[in-house]
């Protein structure tokens, strides 16, 4: 609540962009991931999506 350039969010797909998140959670290289709730392909807009998303990704990078 104290950023001032985002206020808390949630990420929401336009009608039919659902895919979308897969791209967005595909690695940019094998030590750079993107994690969070808009990653997540069932539990987006969630704070459990955000965090099963967290450790998906640091579970990837430490194997």
């Amino acid at each position: 609540g104290r950023e001032t350039h985002v206020l808390g969010s949630y990420s929401h797909a336009l009608p039919g962009e659902h895919g979308a998140r897969a791209v967005l959670r595909t690695p940019v290289d094998p030590r750079i991931r993107f994690a969070g709730e808009a990653c997540s392909d069932g539990e987006f807009s969630t704070v459990h999506g955000a965090y099963n998303s967290g450790v998906a990704a640091a579970r990837a990078l430490l194997s």
